[in-house]
This record gives C-alpha cells, structure tokens and sequence, in this order.
C-alpha cells in the first residue's frame, strides 16, 4: 500500500481540525467518496499516547497506521 511522501492537510480553521479526547485530527472524510488520488490522505490523526500516526485515505476509503516513537530533533 502507498502513501504520498509529500502531502498537505487542513490544519487551521474550526472546519480543518478537532482536538479529542486521545488524539488530534487534522482533515476531514470528504462527502464524496471519490477521490482524485488514492495515495493523497485526507485525514491525520495524532494520538496522545505518542505510539501512533494514522492516515485516513479514499478511493478505496482505507486507513494506514504507522507505530512508533517521537523523539525531539534540534534541540
């Protein structure tokens, strides 16, 4: 399964993002289900346990979840 390397997400607006109670979302699930690219995500997710980053994708609709650690970099 691909995904995009380079992509862009919604990240300011009350449309764009929600902070919930174990995550952050960034995007939205479109109304239509169609969409021009099926490696594009069109939802993030950043879950506060800090193990997980998860991508909402269309066409077909699919979620891919990348497991892990953050680590601060430049500092």
């Amino acid at each position: 399964m691909r995904i995009k390397q380079n992509f862009g997400l919604p990240v300011f607006g009350i449309e764009s993002g929600d902070i919930l109670e174990d995550r952050i979302q960034y995007g939205r699930i479109p109304d239509s289900f169609s969409w021009n690219d099926s490696t594009d995500p069109v939802v993030c997710n950043i879950f506060a346990n800090k193990t997980c980053i998860r991508f909402a994708m269309m066409s077909p609709l699919r979620i891919v979840e990348f497991f892990g650690n953050f680590e601060l970099i430049g500092e």
